[in-house]
């Protein structure tokens, strides 16, 4: 991003968010591309909370300075991408209305509908979509694993580490549902360093979901020249 392009983003904490999720999931809500984000960065923002004492927020930006709250179901509707970000997670504050907080920038992607899950596959399609682009030290690719089959980890850290030109984004994260009865899912850390986090199962992830503070209203953090 621009060092000096002024933006502004309304946070609101993941229970907040998820619940809103869920209430349109039952309700039959089209499964539209920020209506998957939105499942995307709740579930990948509890693997990496899962078994650490870190809780975040989640952010939505917008170009130039806003300080109105919104209501939570504007988020599913008038934010996009900014940039190559499409949300941030933000350190939570220990008191609300703390605004000099660390924010991390997050790029995410759905692995759905495509051949399959080999990996000259998933290699093509990252190549195709998300890798052809500016190197960015200050901003997370999540790939959301949603197709079955094998996933071979292992094998995407060392392309990505071996890639020319170099890969470019600061941190590549993947993760997915490995099981559904009980539901559990997976994450690793592929790039720059091989790390696999701790599994996460249905009922630590509803554990995790209300175990943070709660807010009241959507807030606000800005970034300015």
């Amino acid at each position: 991003m621009d060092d000096l392009a002024k933006w502004s983003a309304h946070i609101v904490d993941l229970r907040t968010l998820f619940s809103e999720w869920e209430r349109r999931r039952v309700a039959g809500h089209a499964w539209t591309t920020r209506f998957r984000e939105i499942e995307s960065v709740c579930m990948f923002t509890l693997l990496i909370e899962n078994g650490t004492d870190q809780r975040y927020l989640i952010g939505f930006q917008q170009h130039g300075q806003d300080n109105t709250p919104v209501k939570v179901n504007r988020l599913f509707d008038d934010f996009g991408e900014i940039e190559d970000c499409d949300v941030l997670l933000i350190d939570d504050p220990k008191q609300y209305g703390e605004s000099d907080v660390l924010h991390h920038r997050c790029q995410l992607v759905s692995y759905l509908n495509q051949p399959s899950t080999s990996e000259s596959d998933l290699v093509k399609f990252l190549e195709i979509k998300k890798l052809k682009v500016a190197s960015d030290d200050d901003l997370r690719l999540i790939i959301h694993v949603e197709q079955e089959g094998r996933f071979n980890y292992a094998f995407l850290s060392a392309y990505l580490n071996h890639r020319q030109p170099t890969c470019p984004y600061s941190q590549v994260f993947a993760f997915g549902q490995n099981g559904d009865n009980p539901r559990k899912w997976f994450c690793v850390q592929v790039y720059p360093d091989l790390a696999i986090l701790p599994e996460l199962d249905d009922q630590t992830a509803k554990a995790l979901v209300l175990d943070r503070e709660q807010y009241t209203k959507v807030t606000n953090t800005k970034n300015e020249a």
